[in-house]
């Protein structure tokens, strides 16, 4: 064979890899999926004691003596002396946090469809952001991280507030803009929060929605501003009550399912909840350092970190969110 012969080949197979690469991040970009199915072992997920509370073995144990016939129980001291927490309902999200590791995280200040929201991204754990033009989503409905450089976000634009999608694969450095692969994403529609894009289509919502969280193509979750937590794994079509009280401000996503962040009366600052796709919920540690508020919390995992944002601090958790 020649040499031109051979060059043509060479050159050939390089731009066959080339349209590969850009279909397979078009994929990337249009399907809802979790990040841990993409980038796969890749990210480093929480250890099952970082996020999960074993119960002990029953071996071994004795059972506790029942009290005497005799003997009036009531609440102890600290029981009864305990103040009542004051824990705030859920608000609709001013803030959106979506994070790629414990170092990369793009948020968002959700505006309106009369203000554009604002879009920054940190590649250094918080200590400094930069702001991503987006092209004027007003407002930002929906931010996802994929990877630390693959990232979209879904909100309005033109003056009918329509829902739109934009998508950079190059960490922010570029945005396109494609309205039509909006549909078939989860978002709050812009201009109308009663209404939800799902993987089947647009659906009302089953409740008031504070924040909602987009697994993948099948599940997602709602907060709803009644407190409670509402899921679907069926792409929308319908959706069931996983919790009816929940004292969450706020939900994000982890590799695993969601997050959520709130008030406990063992927690002096901001409790950070996980919860599996099926919405069980479980607590993971406390923020002390920041206090909740309803709407100005956002909340989100992955690759092993937590992320909060709350009051102006930005926290970062390297275990799960068991301490911060």
């Amino acid at each position: 064979m020649s040499s031109s012969a051979r060059r043509v080949l060479l050159y050939a197979g390089l731009g066959a890899l080339v349209v590969l690469n850009v279909v397979l991040l078009a994929l990337l970009l249009t399907r809802d999926v979790s990040a841990e199915s993409v980038m796969g072992d890749a990210y480093t997920t929480p250890t099952a004691g970082s996020v999960t509370d074993e119960s002990p073995s029953d071996e071994g144990t004795t059972p506790a003596e029942s009290p005497s016939d005799d003997v009036v129980e009531g609440p102890t001291e600290s029981e009864s002396d305990a103040p009542a927490i004051d824990v705030p309902m859920p608000e609709p999200a001013e803030r959106l946090i979506a994070s790629a590791s414990g170092d990369v995280a793009w948020r968002a200040i959700v505006g309106s469809c009369e203000a554009p929201g604002s879009v920054e991204l940190t590649t250094d754990g918080g200590a400094t952001w930069s702001p991503a033009d987006v092209g004027g989503l007003a407002p930002v409905s929906r931010l996802k991280a994929i990877t630390p450089a693959a990232v979209f976000a879904i909100g309005g634009v033109d003056p009918n507030c329509s829902p739109t999608y934009a998508g950079s694969v190059d960490g922010g450095n570029n945005w396109e803009q494609a309205p039509e692969l909006a549909q078939g994403s989860w978002y709050i529609d812009p201009s109308d929060r009663a209404v939800l894009g799902t993987s089947v289509g647009e659906v009302d919502a089953p409740c008031e929605v504070a924040g909602l969280a987009g697994f993948d193509d099948n599940a997602a979750a709602l907060l709803c501003t009644d407190g409670s937590l509402t899921v679907s794994n069926d792409g929308g079509a319908s959706w069931t009550t996983a919790a009816e009280e929940t004292n969450a401000v706020a939900i994000g996503l982890t590799l695993q399912g969601y997050v959520l962040a709130g008030s406990d009366e063992e927690c002096a600052g901001t409790q950070i909840w996980t919860a599996g796709v099926e919405g069980d919920t479980a607590p993971v540690g406390c923020a002390e350092d920041v206090q909740t508020e309803a709407g100005q919390t956002a909340v989100s995992g992955a690759g092993g970190a937590m992320w909060l944002w709350a009051d102006d601090e930005t926290l970062v958790s390297t275990d799960g969110g068991s301490t911060w």
